[in-house]
């Protein structure tokens, strides 16, 4: 005797199957392509990460090259290094970097690379901008010095004391503030030095090309905005902030600030530049101070601290 349902699953038979392997599809579909995007994305900024926070030196010379072929190996990366490596162009002022980076942003362009993130309205992208400002800086076949803006504000004036007692040594360092770029951040260093608040800061070595300004009652300072001004570099000899990992990504720490004693434009649009010394011959001293910081003795590291900081 003829069965219908047998005889049914058996007409249908490529139909079920392929009803089934649709609904396998669309479980698979929902269930781990969210995780294999997520992993792509994760892996993405792990390779971002790793090259942006990398040496100025990775940007400069034959290790751009380097740089820039590491990025390439990810579509999401590389318009975004392009971005960094131009602006390192510019500051640095390297002709080989320039004509490099140029090329880079000419190429993908051409292949419409580029995500489309404008400043305003209107405005080209941040790449055509780039490149533009690399043409710019083109002239005659020699290479203009980078437009470095000068501070326009108050003066921070910085009593730092290195050891104790006789053998101790007071130096003075002037601050030329960048209040029109960085009103809140410049106000507030105004605002701790007429209320006493520099007075016993600590100084502390920060690797072989920085200085930590730690001042007391650093760990409840309310964080300062992150504030971006083109031309701020992150030269020798400038005030900056430093990032506060416990907030928001902009968030820059209230209480504890750093002393470029080299350049260090890996750190441009990361944290604020506050203001940048006023005597270059000044460097010398704050590279002896980062010497004496580290000097070990009998007694250990010398002591160096802020007596005292004011408005001139």
């Amino acid at each position: 005797m003829d069965d219908p349902v047998k005889d049914w699953l058996q007409a249908n038979k490529r139909f079920l199957f392929a009803l089934v392997l649709g609904f396998f599809a669309i479980i698979g579909y929902r269930e781990y392509l969210p995780k294999w995007q997520a992993s792509g994305l994760t892996k993405s900024w792990d390779l971002y990460h790793s090259i942006r926070s990398g040496p100025p030196a990775s940007f400069q010379g034959t290790a751009l090259e380097e740089t820039l072929a590491r990025s390439r190996k990810d579509s999401r990366v590389h318009p975004w290094i392009l971005l960094r490596a131009a602006g390192e162009a510019l500051a640095g002022g390297d002709p080989g970097s320039i004509e490099i980076v140029s090329s880079e942003l000419t190429s993908l362009k051409s292949l419409g690379g580029f995500p489309n993130v404008s400043l305003a309205p209107g405005e080209g992208s941040l790449w055509d901008l780039a490149l533009a400002a690399l043409a710019g800086e083109q002239v005659g076949g020699e290479l203009k010095t980078p437009n470095h803006q000068d501070p326009e504000g108050a003066t921070l004036s910085i009593q730092v004391q290195v050891g104790e007692g006789d053998d101790s040594n007071v130096f003075d360092l002037d601050f030329k503030l960048f209040e029109d770029s960085a009103p809140t951040g410049t106000s507030s260093l105004l605002a701790k030095a007429e209320g006493g608040d520099w007075n016993d800061a600590q100084i502390l070595e920060m690797g072989p090309f920085a200085l930590r300004i730690l001042l007391p009652g650093s760990k409840g300072a309310e964080p300062l905005p992150l504030e971006r001004s083109f031309g701020c570099f992150h030269s020798a000899g400038t005030l900056g902030t430093l990032v506060d990992p416990s907030g928001a990504r902009s968030h820059q720490k209230g209480g504890e600030l750093l002393i470029h004693l080299e350049d260090a434009y890996s750190y441009d649009g990361r944290t604020t530049v506050l203001g940048r010394i006023a005597d270059p011959a000044s460097l010398d001293i704050l590279r002896e101070i980062a010497g004496n910081a580290a000097a070990a003795s009998e007694d250990g590291p010398k002591t160096v601290k802020v007596l005292s900081a004011r408005r001139l």
